[in-house]
């Protein structure tokens, strides 16, 4: 079966870059909960293009890491509530991933929803909704790593960042997937203005911690070191 072929199926296979991005998120995550879910009462990740949740030749996918690194962490007797929100264009990549979903432990803390079926830019008002209950201004941290190459649009990522605590994280193949059409140099409107980053290329780029009630820069990543990005 050819690659195209595969990636086609409900589960396909990993390959290198899958396994570092997933590296790199699992230690991102596991400095983001230590910090924000001993700090803060409640917290959500979404993860905007969540796929199946694992992958056929065995590692999990990316919504998976992020429920595990949560009930596996060593300090998760200290941990307030956590809320894991998904979408996935596929039906059939929902019903997989709610079902990688079941089998985990479980904790009265950890809120996992029901992945929503749709198109990332067709379900952001209800992802955004989710995110903030009711307007709440909880620590929001977005995985937003489509599959396609064409990123979402600036003024979609913009909106990712209405509230406090807010984190956008993006994983490239390679630098062109970084070209941000809507101007992506420092420029009113683009990368730089909007999310803060410094850099743009291949590799991870997180855009800087924004601290209670402060303006994006004005506080500190996890771990408490300020950073414009984090490289593998």
């Amino acid at each position: 079966m050819s690659r195209r072929a595969e990636l086609q199926e409900t589960l396909w296979r990993s390959d290198p870059h899958t396994a570092l991005k997933h590296l790199i998120y699992r230690h991102y995550v596991n400095c983001w909960m230590g910090k924000i879910l001993q700090k803060f009462p409640q917290a959500t990740i979404v993860d905007a293009f969540a796929g199946p949740g694992a992958y056929v030749d065995g590692p999990d996918g990316s919504p998976v890491i992020f429920a595990k690194a949560y009930l596996e962490h060593s300090h998760m007797s200290r941990f307030r509530n956590l809320s894991i929100i998904t979408a996935e264009v596929r039906p059939d990549r929902c019903d997989e991933l709610s079902r990688r979903f079941a089998v985990l432990g479980t904790d009265k803390r950890l809120r996992i929803a029901p992945p929503l079926v749709g198109k990332f830019l067709d379900r952001f008002p209800d992802l955004l909704s989710a995110a903030h209950p009711n307007g709440s201004e909880a620590p929001v941290l977005w995985i937003v790593d489509p599959f396609a190459k064409e990123p979402p649009p600036m003024s979609v990522l913009r909106q990712c960042l209405t509230g406090p605590g807010l984190a956008v994280g993006r994983v490239a193949r390679n630098p062109g997937r970084h070209v941000i059409p809507e101007g992506a140099g420092s420029g009113q409107g683009g990368w730089l203005s909007v999310l803060g980053c410094s850099r743009l290329a291949a590799g991870v780029c997180v855009c800087r911690w924004r601290g209670q009630g402060g303006a994006p820069g004005g506080g500190s990543r996890p771990g408490g070191r300020r950073a414009e990005d984090v490289r593998p």
